[in-house]
């Protein structure tokens, strides 16, 4: 079995805390938020890359991580700052099967980014992965999610 987790890590919360900005209003989107393609062989990295972005601290960046197996090991490991905590999803890998729990996953971010608006969203792949049916998806123009999320990158560790 799959598991693939989403949350908003927001590394920028604590700086606006510190300077007294509690900013409660709800914020206008700014546009499509890029989507980022993390993805590597087994063990190459990808979650250590993740983790240096998050705590970098420049963008509030909504994470989906995609796992294979039946315990969600990276999701754990992901440096989530954001009190949104860790929506587990279980069907397969985001490639394949999954599709389904990644719209779901990018649907749901699409909607509370009103009330917990985010810069980006970094989707950590399985080592396993082949992004192709990822980036066709976030580059469907006749897609409903087009409006919400651009494709950025894929980036490979």
């Amino acid at each position: 079995a799959a598991a693939a987790a989403a949350a908003v890590v927001d590394a920028g919360e604590s700086s606006a805390a510190a300077s007294g900005s509690g900013a409660s209003a709800a914020v206008a989107s700014p546009g499509p938020a890029p989507v980022t393609v993390l993805t590597g062989f087994l063990g190459a990295g990808k979650t250590m890359r993740l983790n240096a972005t998050l705590a970098a601290g420049l963008e509030r960046i909504a994470v989906i991580e995609n796992e294979l197996g039946a315990v969600g090991v990276d999701g754990a490991m992901v440096a989530n700052t954001h009190d949104d905590g860790v929506i587990e999803l279980t069907n397969g890998c985001l490639c394949c099967s999954g599709e389904v729990d990644l719209v779901a996953a990018l649907e749901g971010l699409a909607r509370r980014r009103a009330t917990r608006p985010f810069d980006r969203v970094i989707i950590e792949t399985t080592g396993l992965a082949d992004v192709a049916p990822v980036v066709a998806l976030l580059q469907d123009r006749d897609d409903p999610l087009f409006q919400d999320f651009a494709f950025d990158a894929v980036v490979t560790v």
